[in-house]
């Protein structure tokens, strides 16, 4: 039997103080998956989560249990990335772009300066070598 356990957390968390994580979720089309990728990252008191694979259409915005996440994907429930934000950290975000469905990139204010993230997912090796060289390309773009 698997019981909750209490977190105990800080009362007074500055914004200086970030845990930033990525994972490779694999889906977060199914039903079900968004309330427990949320848990999780609750467990591991992450404020800002890159995450790959999560398969939704379109790109859009969804809140969640104190959280938003940001995300853009294929047209067939394939590739996507994002990010989850703590609805705390929010306010700092000082620019995000969805550059593609499998290139994001997000700024944001810290107190001595800005922290900038790029979260990608690559082609896998069976892609074809325009498809990959594509995604350098633009990559490069983004981190210049």
């Amino acid at each position: 039997m698997i019981t909750k356990q209490r977190l105990i957390l800080p009362r007074n968390v500055e914004i200086t103080d970030l845990c930033i994580g990525t994972w490779n979720v694999r889906s977060m089309y199914r039903t079900g998956t968004l309330t427990t990728v949320v848990s999780c990252l609750e467990r591991y008191r992450l404020d800002i989560t890159a995450v790959q694979e999560i398969r939704r259409d379109g790109s859009g915005s969804i809140k969640s249990q104190g959280n938003t996440i940001l995300y853009s994907g294929g047209e067939k429930h394939e590739r996507g990335v994002g990010f989850i934000i703590k609805d705390k950290v929010l306010p700092n975000v000082v620019k995000f772009e969805s550059i593609s469905d499998r290139i994001w990139y997000m700024e944001f204010k810290c107190r001595w300066f800005n922290i900038v993230i790029v979260n990608c997912y690559a082609p896998t090796e069976d892609k074809s070598e325009g498809v990959k060289n594509a995604f350098y390309d633009e990559l490069d773009r983004v981190c210049d």
